[in-house]
């Protein structure tokens, strides 16, 4: 309750920086180790279910498989991380997690678009930018935020989407009166 006695109308809402663009290729290389390991796992349990077959077909069925295996497990994994998370374990690592623009969870739809877009051909540079905004997230309307930085804080019936300054990747505080 505030000072008239009544329920507060607004609850401050934390908004943190940008992610950096080194702390982001740095969550995409833990990232891609991590798929890589988890198809790697896959593979060897295939070609020991196969090879006690037929080696030929092991060796086909690897190369055919391998590369729908990675894309399926990475898909998989950001999917899943992110929509229960908001992390990947590189993120986890990094500090910085994931949210919608105006700086709440991403929805269902935003987690899907911003991971089926992580698959367009060199769509990995896009977050090496001035801004550290990757298409995947300017398509989803998402960012990722370092959680590490101290947080600007905003009176949620003042704020619908932080105004980030372009020079600095950063939002610009509202000041009141």
């Amino acid at each position: 309750m505030n000072s008239s006695g009544s329920h507060p109308t607004s609850i401050p809402n934390p908004v943190y920086p940008r992610a950096s663009g080194e702390k982001r290729l740095l969550n995409f290389f833990i990232d891609f180790t991590v798929c890589s390991a988890l198809t790697l796992g896959l593979e060897v349990g295939a070609h020991l279910f196969a090879s006690s077959f037929n080696a030929i077909w092991s060796g086909a069925f690897l190369a055919t498989w391998s590369p729908l295996a990675l894309v399926l497990i990475a898909f998989t994994y950001y999917f899943v991380m992110e929509l229960l998370a908001r992390r990947t374990l590189g993120k986890i690592l990094t500090n910085t997690l994931v949210e919608s623009i105006e700086g709440t969870k991403p929805s269902l739809a935003q987690i899907n678009i911003r991971t089926l877009a992580r698959f367009i051909p060199f769509e990995l540079f896009t977050f090496l930018g001035p801004t550290g905004e990757g298409l995947h997230d300017a398509l989803s309307n998402t960012r990722v935020v370092d959680t590490s930085k101290p947080a600007v804080f905003f009176k949620s019936k003042e704020y619908s989407s932080p105004k980030i300054n372009p020079a600095e990747g950063k939002p610009i505080p509202i000041r009141e009166g």
